[in-house]
Formats: C-alpha cells, sequence, structure tokens
C-alpha cells in the first residue's frame, strides 16, 4: 500500500522554514533518504562554503588548524546528517 508523507525542511541554524516536501513511498527507505538529503541540503551548502574559503585561504598560503578543524567538523556533521542513522 503507497502512502505519503509530509516532510518539513528548516535551516539549521534559524530553523527557518525552507520548503515542504510531499513525497509517496512504499514502504522502502528511499522516501526517508531523500527527505534526510533535502533537510541537510542548507548544512551541506554551508559545509560547501567553509571548505571554498578554507581552501581559497590555504592556496594563498595562509593556515589555520582552527580553521580547518572547523571546516572537518561540519563537513562531518552535514554529511552524517545526509546519510542518517
Amino acid at each position: 500500500m503507497d502512502t505519503w508523507d509530509w516532510w518539513l525542511v528548516r535551516a539549521a541554524a534559524s530553523h527557518r522554514h525552507l520548503a515542504t516536501v510531499h513525497v509517496e513511498h512504499n514502504g522502502k527507505n528511499k522516501a526517508k533518504a531523500n527527505a534526510r538529503l533535502i533537510a541537510s541540503a542548507p548544512d551541506l551548502l554551508e559545509a560547501l562554503k567553509a571548505c571554498d574559503l578554507y581552501v581559497a585561504f590555504h592556496m594563498k598560503g595562509i593556515f589555520d588548524e582552527d580553521a580547518q578543524d572547523e571546516t572537518l567538523r561540519k563537513l562531518r556533521a552535514a554529511i552524517a546528517k545526509a546519510e542518517g542513522p
């Protein structure tokens, strides 16, 4: 039996409503995986921006170990959120 779910996508920091996603699923995990990916999009974008900034500084010879650690933390947290439990 097919069922429908509604997923609210909110920004991680501000909790601002970004989208409402209406998904159909048939008992498989694909709908949940898609919803997790959509929900993690703001975090993934933030992590990509942090990586971009870090790489730009690193290419100019500016190395900041704290920035590296924070960038990796954001990146890994965003990936974990997208992949789910």
